[in-house]
């Protein structure tokens, strides 16, 4: 019976100690799940942020391209003035970086999107 005793202690502080770890190791895992929902969560919204910017530098250019083809098809007059031509060459010279911008936005929003689907796939992988 001494035996058995000593036999059943030695399980109990094994199993504690077992307990303890799993309780850990269950506490860090949520620690993790907290900051990659966090993380996801900072994602979204810089993934908004940038289609916002997206769409508004679509609609900028669009408006520029519009004016630039009014003005082509408008009917050039012979006596056009250098003036006219300046502020042409400035509309086409922030056309084009506009263009730039929203090609670079483009990109970078679509790195955001891979980056936030594989975050996903990770988490959803882990669970």
């Amino acid at each position: 019976l001494a035996t058995q005793y000593a036999q059943v202690r030695a399980q109990v502080v094994v199993l504690k100690k077992a307990l303890l770890d799993e309780r850990e190791k269950h506490g860090y895992i949520k620690d993790g799940d907290v900051g990659k929902a966090q993380r996801i969560r900072t994602l979204e919204q810089e993934v908004d942020s940038l289609v916002f910017r997206n769409k508004q530098l679509s609609a900028r250019v669009e408006s520029l391209q519009s004016d630039l083809d009014k003005r082509g098809s408008g009917g050039k007059k012979k006596g056009k003035d250098t003036n006219n031509r300046e502020i042409d060459s400035i509309h086409l010279e922030e056309l084009e970086s506009k263009i730039r911008e929203n090609e670079r936005l483009h990109t970078k929003l679509q790195s955001i999107e891979d980056h936030f689907a594989s975050k996903i796939q990770a988490l959803q992988d882990d669970n």
